[in-house]
């Protein structure tokens, strides 16, 4: 296979539990709004040469990407590929043995009833670039690759419900049993004694001002038994923020 061109590129990020942070990452890249803005730190060594140097060079920015929980939980069958949501590169670097990528969240990945991600990704990689695997009780292949398209039955959806859909598949994987509960910023209002007033998010940030009070607007689901007996396993809440400039 032939090497693709930016335009045709279309990158997988892959998370797994193996590490707190790692899981973290997940559920950070769930709770950002459309248009948030985060980073992935990789080693060198788990990414393809090709790729690491397209990234180390800041060649793929504004390429459409995938981030996806890796579920390595059982390592007696092939890691699962669990895709999470949309995303697009803002820019990229080398980091001494690390390679960095910065991104912005868009729409939730939402797989089509009987899809086997894993395959599916597979057979759009180049040669030479492998998904994890496990070998000697230890993960090989590659958590970054440059897929030739996105995964035939992956499509992006930014109903609330899709999001409910993504986690609730994440809530039952044992890498997240410990997890106390997921959660999505919707919006935050700034409030004062006669008014309410949305305040705008630009280029991934809300600004505040200081000595101001603000209410964020936060979409929340808790995968505990006891939430579930309850009837309260989802619901919304607001968090009161003081400003301070930021």
């Amino acid at each position: 296979m032939g090497t693709l061109s930016m335009q045709q590129k279309f990158v997988l990020m892959l998370s797994s539990g193996q590490r707190p942070r790692y899981r973290d990452d997940i559920i950070r890249v769930m709770a950002l709004p459309t248009g948030g803005r985060t980073q992935f730190r990789y080693r060198k060594q788990h990414v393809p040469d090709g790729l690491c140097r397209e990234l180390s060079n800041n060649s793929l920015r504004e390429c459409n990407a995938l981030v996806a929980y890796l579920d390595a939980s059982n390592r007696g069958t092939p890691p699962d590929i669990v895709p999470c949501r949309f995303c697009q590169i803002l820019d990229s670097e080398a980091e001494g043995e690390f390679v960095v990528i910065r991104f912005e969240v868009g729409d939730f990945a939402v797989v089509d009833q009987g899809v086997d991600v894993r395959p599916a990704v597979t057979a759009l990689l180049p040669d030479g670039t492998s998904v994890p695997y496990w070998e000697d009780g230890k993960l090989g292949g590659h958590f970054v690759g440059a897929l030739k398209d996105c995964p035939g039955g992956c499509r992006s959806d930014r109903d609330r419900g899709a999001w409910q859909a993504v986690v609730g598949i994440l809530a039952g994987r044992p890498d997240f049993r410990d997890c106390p509960f997921f959660y999505n910023l919707r919006s935050v209002v700034q409030e004062d004694a006669k008014t309410k007033t949305s305040v705008p998010f630009r280029k991934g940030k809300y600004a505040l001002e200081p000595d101001k009070i603000y209410w964020a607007d936060v979409a929340h689901y808790t995968a505990s038994a006891v939430a579930a007996e309850e009837g309260g396993t989802w619901g919304r809440l607001q968090v009161s923020l003081q400003g301070n400039g930021v």
